[in-house]
């Protein structure tokens, strides 16, 4: 094979095990992670020029695995554990995708606390870490292709707004309720930079946030949903409204009963999705108690049956959110 191809086996595997080397960012060797943080910017940069992502983005993680034989971490200067993964062990990325057609818009090394942290000065001023990086994701896949087409730029203002997906890592209220304050400014150079305004009310323009929320429920009354649909059955839900003090930014909080032992939890922005029920019931699966399995179809729950709750629980989101109703 390799006298057909013209090369050598030996000749590969040199070019191979030295192939690393192009992408180090030798400006920068105080960095630990300059060995490939080339190879980073370079990917993201390249995707913000020349791809035109849809108008539905999903945030989620990967992991490049990576098991050292000998040391801790080996030759890396973090790796993350992360056990639901298929390969627990290795380098995390934080991505934005496009869900059109499955490509990769922006990645975000996972650095680890301590020395190993870089500390991003995009967004980072006044927000927490999630929030920051969930925000560096948000405006890297929808503003993709702009720097290449100007008509981008003009056609990013004139369509509705993007919708962005979000994983539990990165979904919370304080993320959905900053995403909509994300403003571009085009200064007289004609580039242009993001800012969190909190000045001027969110429009119709802002991007809309569909999120689960797991550990990240700060100002989310997770507890109190859980608790209270702990005897539901399977398909309940309920649906709560709010409006953040100061911004005025309409969040929904949304607890649906997934299964006996398991509630779900999202936060969405207004109209960024329906609450109500699809037209094809979801089938539940369980034993009997014989250990036969059976199933049912879980119906559409009426509105009007749960207006109390609803009514309850709103109250106690936004006094959660605020110290304050709505």
């Amino acid at each position: 094979m390799s006298q057909l191809a013209g090369m050598s086996a030996h000749r590969f595997k040199t070019i191979k095990e030295r192939l690393h080397l192009a992408f180090y960012d030798m400006s920068n060797i105080e960095d630990p992670w300059h060995p490939v943080s080339g190879l980073v910017d370079n990917f993201n940069s390249n995707r913000r020029k020349w791809i035109a992502a849809s108008i539905i983005l999903v945030l989620d993680e990967s992991m490049s695995n990576f098991q050292p034989r000998t040391t801790k971490t080996s030759l890396l200067p973090h790796l993350s554990f992360i056990f639901r993964k298929p390969k627990p062990l290795g380098t995390e990325f934080k991505v934005c995708a496009d869900t059109e057609t499955g490509i990769i818009l922006h990645i975000e090394i996972q650095r680890g606390a301590g020395g190993a942290m870089k500390k991003e000065k995009f967004f980072i001023e006044g927000l927490g870490a999630t929030t920051a990086c969930s925000l560096r994701g948000l405006v890297a896949g929808a503003h993709a292709g702009e720097d290449a087409r100007q008509d981008r730029k003009a056609a990013a203002n004139q369509h509705r707004p993007h919708l962005l997906c979000a994983d539990s890592w990165f979904g919370g209220v304080r993320m959905a309720e900053t995403a909509k304050l994300v403003r571009r400014v085009v200064p007289q150079d004609g580039s242009y930079d993001f800012v969190i305004d909190k000045k001027v009310n969110p429009d119709g323009r802002g991007p809309k946030v569909i999120a689960a929320v797991k550990t990240n429920h700060t100002f989310f009354p997770k507890n109190a949903l859980e608790s209270k649909m702990e005897k539901w059955p399977s398909g309940s839900c309920i649906v709560m409204e709010c409006a953040v003090p100061e911004t005025d930014v309409a969040l929904v909080a949304i607890g649906y009963r997934h299964n006996s032992k398991k509630t779900l939890c999202f936060v969405m922005t207004k109209e960024a999705g329906s609450t109500l029920h699809g037209s094809t019931p979801h089938v539940a699966k369980f034993p009997d108690q014989f250990g036969n399995s059976m199933s049912r179809r879980i119906a559409a729950l009426g509105l009007k049956s749960y207006q109390l709750i609803f009514e309850t629980a709103t109250a106690l989101m936004c006094t959660t959110i605020s110290g304050s109703t709505c």
